[in-house]
């Protein structure tokens, strides 16, 4: 589904840019180009990142764990993920 039809940028290509550490609106932007013209799919991406965010808090682990799954585990809790770098994708 297309999220910026000015630029024409999907979904897809926003979580990816999310999944590869874009934490910020302006960040998905720099990468994808998204937001940039008339700025109509900023809420879009703004509401995307939330629920990154949200995901990553369910899911800590790199692994993916469940809760059930976290709360089984003795350790001392989960391992943050290795900071990535964004691709630059050309519009």
């Amino acid at each position: 589904m297309f999220v910026c039809c000015c630029i024409g940028v999907t979904d897809r290509t926003i979580r990816e840019a999310i999944a590869a550490g874009a934490q910020t609106t302006e960040a998905v932007s720099a990468c994808t180009k998204a937001g940039t013209r008339c700025g109509s799919c900023r809420p879009e991406i703004e509401e995307m990142l939330a629920e990154a965010r949200q995901l990553a808090r369910t899911h800590a682990c790199p692994e993916q764990a469940c809760p059930e799954q976290l709360a089984d585990d003795e350790s001392d809790g989960p391992l943050a993920p290795s900071p990535r770098r964004l691709p630059i994708l050309a519009a």
